[in-house]
């Protein structure tokens, strides 16, 4: 199909998208399989809820990524996208409130009468605020597992962790701290051995009140794995980081929400296929291919969006050319 790249000044990005998308005969699945942007984003980016999105750092990795695949310019997406980003911002705070009074028939409205209403509206909003509070307090934190089923069977060396908490919460798996994004939701890969592994996922809020969710997931012996079959060569990635930096990771397909390490820290992430890697800063961001190390991604800064990294990964070329 012959694909003419179609001007952006008389339509918005949103609409942009979908009726290059439409045009080229592909469905949100399809787009996300071929450009590695999450079904999820494109529904957001098509309908221009941009105050929805990860920070614009990785909606501009996006939009390269489709520009690729729509054989457009990536500069004009994301000229566009900043532009009704800032709008969609503004809108937003500075959309009036109505404030005005409706008359009604019958009633005078004198000022103490006036005054006698905002002061019960008054008690009544602290008193609803202060049983808010309190209930609050004594809450305890929700942890709601999407993946994996209790109980449930893995075949791999990893399993994929997912689900949500209420929003601001803190959480850990087997007493490492898991990154839950502004929504309440998280998703980590976890190493599991063969036979029974047991994950503890350990929620608390702000009042200190904590929640224990145990989750057991059962994995195939290696013992009875057929010894003439070939093993998987699944990939894994080690990162590790010299200044704090934030990263996402595409997992086989499955964008994770962004986490941040801190200088130091050290993370472990594996998967069947491939994992895409984007950072904020490649200049403090080491990595290792299946104990295989491959150093410094790049330059002191410099952001890098969508590296890929398979089994066969041997080598690395940064974006000054350096092969590492």
């Amino acid at each position: 199909m012959v694909f003419k790249t179609r001007k952006l000044n008389t339509e918005t990005l949103a609409e942009y998208l979908s009726a290059v998308r439409n045009e080229l005969g592909l469905s949100l699945t399809q787009v996300a399989e071929k450009s590695g942007v999450n079904d999820r984003f494109l529904v957001m980016l098509e309908q221009g809820n941009f105050t929805q999105l990860p920070p614009d750092t990785y909606v501009v990795g996006f939009l390269r990524q489709l520009a690729d695949l729509y054989n457009t310019k990536a500069d004009l997406l994301i000229t566009q996208y900043k532009k009704e980003r800032g709008i969609a911002v503004h809108d937003l705070a500075e959309k009036p409130v109505s404030r005005g009074f409706r008359a009604i028939s019958g009633v005078a409205i004198t000022p103490k009468l006036l005054g006698a209403a905002l002061f019960g509206l008054f008690a009544l909003s602290t008193a609803g605020y202060v049983i808010l509070e309190v209930q609050s307090v004594n809450r305890k934190p929700e942890i709601r597992v999407v993946t994996p089923e209790d109980g449930s069977y893995n075949s791999g060396p990893f399993v994929r962790v997912s689900g949500s908490t209420n929003a601001g919460n803190q959480l850990s798996i087997n007493s490492k701290d898991i990154v839950v994004n502004k929504n309440g939701d998280f998703e980590t890969t976890v190493s599991i051995g063969g036979g029974q592994t047991v994950l503890e996922l350990l929620a608390k809020n702000k009042f200190d009140k904590t929640t224990k969710k145990v989750i057991t997931i059962m994995s195939e012996q290696a013992s009875r794995r057929n010894p003439a079959a070939p093993l998987p060569a699944p990939v894994v990635l080690d990162i590790e980081a010299d200044e704090t930096v934030t990263l996402v990771l595409s997992v086989d397909g499955a964008i994770a929400a962004p986490e941040v390490l801190v200088k130091g820290e050290r993370k472990q992430i594996g998967a069947e296929d491939i994992i895409l890697l984007s950072t904020s800063d490649a200049g403090s961001t080491k990595v290792s291919v299946n104990g295989q190390r491959m150093g410094l991604l790049g330059r002191p800064g410099e952001v890098l969006n969508g590296i890929p990294f398979t089994a066969a990964s041997n080598i690395f070329v940064n974006a000054n050319g350096a092969r590492n």
